[in-house]
């Protein structure tokens, strides 16, 4: 008998001690260095995830039958009605694992809030090394995932902010990443998505944690959200997102190019359509020599039995092609 795979998710406050533990091991496994948060301060609010008045926390465990194998993190920012993708980790990590993960945690985030979302958001890094590779190495198992969810990335300026002030830490340049059958985001729209991002998700937790950073985290918070602005100044819509490919020959460089599944499938069934017109027609012309052949030149049987080899051949071939088709 065939082993099933049989996937589920639990609300972290809900796991046991021993299963969150483990969870959170993996979340620390996975994420890079620079994009970590203190589990201190994700055990607050898997305590206190409705704490906040503007935002709702929301953290998962991943089971395969009872063996824990992911965590994650979201948030769901009420202004803009969007589900923000903080973290999504697994132990293997393989895009089966994240496909699943998604799905059942979205489902189980938009079954508390009692709706579907306007948007899903997660924050991809554009840092790359010196030989063009991203540096958030986690980022490409998670493009993966998110190219089969037609995530979109957002061609405008975003910067995420320090997840460590006291460490001087830099902003890093970013992309947000879209869910929907987004052809253009306007102004306000993207704007809106990145206050709420800054002030409503990345303010609010600082200050819940560092009371003696409280200044400087509003400084630069305000700092990221004008350098956004004043590089959106001169747009009034943010054109051109583009999907996330996975079967790409760059796709671990993280230069991936819009192409259009649909486009590839007609390019192919318009080059196969090709193929048995030039078949057709040579079985034709076939036909047509070995007429022209006995009657140019009598009865003369070594050409006409040519000719029928070459039109029985081609016959044959189309019928194949044909068999192999249905």
């Amino acid at each position: 008998m065939e082993n099933e795979i049989k996937f589920s998710i639990k609300v972290a406050k809900k796991a046991s001690k021993k299963d969150l533990a483990a969870a959170l091991a993996i979340y620390v496994d996975s994420v890079d260095s620079n994009g970590i948060t203190k589990t201190n301060e994700i055990l607050y609010y898997i305590e206190n995830s409705k704490i906040d008045e503007k935002r709702e926390m929301f953290f998962y465990v991943l089971y395969n039958d009872s063996e824990v194998c992911g965590f994650a993190e979201a948030g769901y920012l009420h202004d803009v009605d969007a589900i923000i993708i903080d973290y999504l980790c697994t132990n293997p990590r393989n895009p089966t694992l994240f496909f699943n993960f998604y799905n059942l945690m979205i489902s189980a985030i938009e079954n508390s809030i009692g709706k579907s979302s306007t948007y899903r958001i997660t924050e991809l890094t554009t840092t790359t090394n010196s030989e063009n590779k991203l540096c958030d190495a986690d980022s490409n198992y998670f493009r993966k995932m998110l190219s089969f969810e037609n995530f979109k990335i957002v061609r405008a300026p975003y910067y995420c902010p320090s997840l460590c002030l006291r460490k001087n830490e830099k902003e890093q340049e970013y992309n947000l990443a879209i869910n929907g059958n987004l052809t253009s985001l306007s102004k306000s729209a993207f704007l809106a998505i990145v206050k709420s991002l800054y002030y409503d998700h990345n303010l609010t937790w600082y200050l819940k944690f560092d009371e003696d950073l409280s200044n400087e985290a509003v400084v630069h918070i305000d700092y990221l959200f004008k350098k956004v602005q004043d590089e959106l100044s001169k747009k009034d819509v943010v054109y051109d997102a583009e999907f996330l490919l996975v079967n790409c020959k760059i796709y671990d460089e993280g230069n991936c190019t819009h192409v259009d599944t649909q486009n590839i499938t007609r390019k192919r069934r318009l080059k196969k359509r090709f193929r048995r017109f030039l078949l057709l027609s040579a079985i034709a012309l076939g036909a047509i020599s070995t007429g022209l052949l006995a009657i140019f030149l009598g009865d003369s049987r070594i050409f006409a039995a040519i000719g029928a080899a070459i039109t029985a051949g081609l016959t044959i071939t189309e019928i194949i092609r044909s068999l192999k088709s249905k």
